[in-house]
């Protein structure tokens, strides 16, 4: 009995929050970082951006659906688990990273967050600002791996 109480409840306050995450439902928001990193040329940003994303994700949903080196181009479909308040959700994103010479742009958007309680899951896109802040936590992680992975990465051909 108390165990279907326990449940019943954290059913309650899961929906509860996921009500707080799409209370005036908008358009979803994205997140946008812009990082200059001085004495890269466009193409090798280009190299170790795929290399870097390669590396960090190995999930099929976590794959690069499209890259152009012509316009410096990548978008890759990510899939990462997200703490939102005190929740742990499954969260998709679209990454898009745009390079050229000295910077890159990081914009992540589509972001949806999953929650299942028992047999019931529930996916919202993030709407408000509270959300989008837990996410800009996690992004600002990517972002710092990412930018690791650029500056540790050598275009040298010479192996």
């Amino acid at each position: 009995m108390k165990n279907g109480k326990t449940k019943r409840l954290f059913s309650i306050l899961v929906t509860l929050i996921l009500f707080t995450f799409s209370i005036h439902a908008k358009e979803p928001l994205s997140y946008q970082k812009i990082v200059e990193l001085d004495g890269f040329s466009k193409h090798e940003l280009y190299a170790a951006v795929c290399q870097t994303l390669a590396k960090m994700y190995y999930s099929s949903k976590s794959a690069i659906q499209y890259q152009d080196a012509e316009t410096g181009t990548i978008i890759s479909n990510c899939h990462e688990k997200i703490k939102f308040n005190f929740v742990v959700a499954p969260t998709d994103f679209k990454m898009t990273i745009n390079v050229k010479d000295g910077k890159i742009r990081i914009t992540f958007s589509e972001i949806s967050f999953t929650v299942t309680v028992g047999k019931t899951s529930s996916t919202s896109y993030i709407t408000n600002e509270k959300a989008l802040n837990d996410f800009k936590k996690e992004g600002d992680k990517i972002i710092a791996t990412l930018i690791d992975g650029i500056k540790n990465k050598s275009v040298s051909d010479d192996w």
